[in-house]
């Protein structure tokens, strides 16, 4: 249980870079409400970071490209959705552990945390304009917070 109580304590401080058309933008939860930009979707949207990413291949001498070839599974199926997808990366605030993602808008959120346990995922973000959420892919249950976001890059990569 102590495990899983520290992996939720990390994700629960994960912040997340979305490549957008104007730049690389990074939300983070917050306690203050949305910080330097507003929300850079439509006001109703609802946007659901998903990832493949599978961290107990990091290091291992093919771990880069199984991920690699898992987001590509996981590209597949969101273009079989037809749903419209940011290039995203998930990490932890100091940046040394990363996750390849994307941003989706048009997912329902059962849609999300079906992708999330397709890919053997423990949890899938969900963004909108007053909330950032942490939602466990087996049992639905959320951690909700407000978000800060700012742009980081105007023309790098996530």
């Amino acid at each position: 249980m102590e495990e899983r109580d520290s992996r939720w304590d990390a994700y629960r401080a994960a912040i997340v870079r979305v490549r957008l058309p104007g730049g690389l933008v990074e939300v983070a939860p917050s306690v203050a409400p949305h910080g330097s930009m507003a929300f850079p979707f439509p006001p109703d949207a609802v946007v659901h970071i998903v990832t493949a990413h599978d961290s107990a291949v990091v290091g291992a001498p093919d771990g880069a490209a199984a991920n690699e070839s898992r987001n590509a599974a996981l590209l597949t199926d969101l273009e079989a959705l037809g749903v419209e997808w940011h290039p995203a990366v998930g990490a932890d605030p100091e940046w040394t552990h990363r996750e390849a993602s994307f941003a989706v808008v048009g997912l329902t959120l059962e849609q999300a945390l079906e992708l999330g346990r397709r890919y053997e995922q423990d949890a899938i973000f969900e963004w909108a304009a007053e909330w950032w959420r942490l939602v466990d892919c087996r049992t639905g249950a959320a951690h909700s917070s407000r978000w800060v976001a700012s742009v980081v890059d105007v023309g790098g990569s996530a």
